[in-house]
């Protein structure tokens, strides 16, 4: 595939995006002043600090993943493999934990906007749709926003997998995902190199350890394209087509199924990875809270799909003037006879012939179903396979709002200025959001600078192994920044969460007897006890626990158990 001749176009739609995620962090890292420290993150800061926690094992040298928020975290995996790695470049290099997030964060944003563009030059023979497609995709979201003042908080605002510039502002391997499911997915790799095809592997590879939901979506969508060809076409006709899909999913299938492989036997051979998965569930969105966030672009979206289906018609119609399979077996001899060109000029003319229609409607039209199929399937995991459905549907919305433009009497600019109008809101509340929570210092977002102290001297002066009693509100941070593990910190990442939750809860509030409570840290295997200003909010109570104090600052006090 050649991409056209250089436009500025993507690049100043691309270099809009990365500023828009990017400027939000700045400005709350240097929000705190003197007595608060930035945690690193603004969205989803739960999953954002078991990330870092997954950065810190990788800096200490581990390639075998454990649980940091369980008091028992078994012999680990080798999952989350790229945090892993950017801990060991961070060691490596030199640079902080949270840099190294954030640059890889960057970077794969970067790498998304170039292969959104790629996809999108690959589908539209055409500028204008292509430029819509790359821009709603870059920057559009659903309607969430209306709903906001009604107290509804619906998917667009926080499903940061199924948007391009949510997924850049959230972590690094929902667009470095992205990206990779857009190269496997883009039409026009077929007849390529060997080296072509060892590439493909590799990336299908690097797919299933990044994302490997992303991979299902991207098998999805190959073999249901191979699955068209077969049962739509006529065999002979269709020959080449067929051979060039299968050349495609091929090598995504040799990448990607090992790793996969490897994933659902340590969920059944480890018990504590089991455990983990059970309670790992997202179940999709409720049917009305997918069609607002997909909207409007899921509208316009759905009369491409129309337009789509009607140009296969007419793709359809002008096939039936061609020679038929069993005119076609007749004709063969004497045409080999004579000249075997004419019968390779039939078969490229066919390939030409449904070239347009495959690249502009059926990729577009078979990714949005089966992300639509997956999210509803009875499964555990429905929501991870929402991810990157946003992007088929902008495509869709270029080509339906193309159709309107030539339709009605609205211009093609007033429609591209309502759909934006509608699309970037969600966006921008989830901008403000960040600003907001640095105006009133909220405590998810930061650690008031005596926590983050004692964070530090926990890293400095404490085992790598040591197990440490917080509230789970500090719990969360806590592995992320010294990679010691703790009792509770994360509602999924926590082995028996929602007992290990209430168990802690009721440790700091004094429903505990002094007997109860060392019974409960000897059983756990506690080393230290963690109490500031967050665990003093429960009860006050472990300001009188009799355990030896090693380390005071401000309100922090960190206790010794003697077990």
């Amino acid at each position: 595939m050649r991409l056209p001749k250089t436009s500025w176009f993507p690049v100043i739609i691309g270099a809009i995006a990365l500023i828009a995620i990017t400027a939000p962090y700045l400005y709350v890292a240097s929000a705190g002043g003197d007595e608060y420290v930035f945690g690193g993150f603004l969205l989803n800061p739960l999953d954002g600090n078991s990330y870092l926690a997954k950065i810190f094992q990788g800096w200490e040298g581990r390639w075998r993943n454990q649980l940091a928020y369980s008091a028992h975290p078994g012999e680990g995996a080798y999952i989350n493999l790229y945090y892993l790695f950017l801990g060991h470049l961070a060691r490596i290099i030199g640079i902080p934990l949270i840099y190294a997030f954030h640059g890889a964060r960057v970077l794969g944003a970067a790498l998304l906007m170039c292969m959104l563009w790629r996809f999108y030059c690959a589908i539209f023979p055409d500028q204008r749709p292509r430029r819509l497609a790359f821009a709603l995709a870059a920057l559009g979201s659903g309607l969430g926003w209306i709903l906001i003042p009604f107290g509804s908080i619906t998917s667009d605002l926080w499903v940061a997998e199924m948007y391009p510039y949510l997924s850049s502002a959230t972590n690094p391997h929902f667009p470095l995902g992205l990206a990779l499911m857009l190269w496997l997915i883009s039409p026009g790799q077929a007849h390529r190199s060997w080296r072509h095809n060892i590439l493909r592997v590799f990336l299908a590879w690097l797919l299933s350890v990044v994302s490997p939901f992303g991979l299902v979506v991207v098998l999805g969508v190959l073999g249901a394209q191979f699955v068209y060809q077969l049962s739509t076409r006529r065999a002979w006709q269709n020959l080449l087509d067929i051979r060039d899909e299968f050349a495609v999913l091929l090598p995504t299938l040799i990448g990607g199924l090992p790793a996969m492989l490897y994933y659902l036997w340590v969920a059944r051979a480890d018990p504590v990875i089991a455990a983990w998965n059970a309670q790992n569930v997202t179940p999709s969105p409720p049917l009305w809270d997918l069609l607002i966030s997909l909207s409007p672009t899921l509208i316009f979206a759905l009369v491409g799909v129309w337009l789509s289906y009607q140009r296969i018609r007419e793709t359809s119609e002008v096939s039936q003037t061609h020679p038929q399979p069993r005119r076609l077996l007749v004709d063969f001899g004497s045409l080999a006879l004579w000249n075997f060109e004419k019968i390779r000029a039939w078969f490229l003319k066919r390939k030409e012939l449904s070239a347009d229609a495959y690249q502009l409607t059926t990729i577009l039209v078979i990714w949005a179903a089966m992300g639509l199929i997956l999210v509803y399937l009875p499964l555990g995991l429905q929501r991870r396979f929402l991810m990157g459905l946003f992007i088929p549907l902008a495509g869709l919305a270029a080509l339906g709002l193309e159709y309107l433009a030539a339709r009605f009497s609205w211009s093609y600019r007033s429609w591209v200025i309502l759909l934006f109008t509608l699309s970037i809101p969600t966006n921008l509340v989830i901008s403000l959001t960040g600003f907001h929570g640095a105006r009133t210092l909220e405590p998810m977002l930061y650690l008031a600078r005596e926590e983050a102290r004692a964070l530090e001297w926990i890293t400095e002066s404490t085992p790598p192994d040591a197990l440490i009693l917080a509230s789970p509100a500090l719990g969360n941070f806590i592995p992320a920044h010294t990679g010691r593990r703790v009792i509770y910190g994360h509602p999924y990442e926590t082995i028996n969460a929602g007992q290990e939750k209430e168990a802690v809860e009721q440790l700091f509030e004094g429903a505990l007897s002094p007997d109860e409570r060392q019974s409960f840290l000897a059983e756990r295997g506690v080393d230290y006890i963690f109490c500031g200003p967050r665990e003093q909010e429960l009860g006050d109570g472990c300001t009188d626990w009799d355990y030896e104090m090693i380390f005071s600052v401000g309100q922090v006090v960190i206790r010794m158990v003697g077990n």
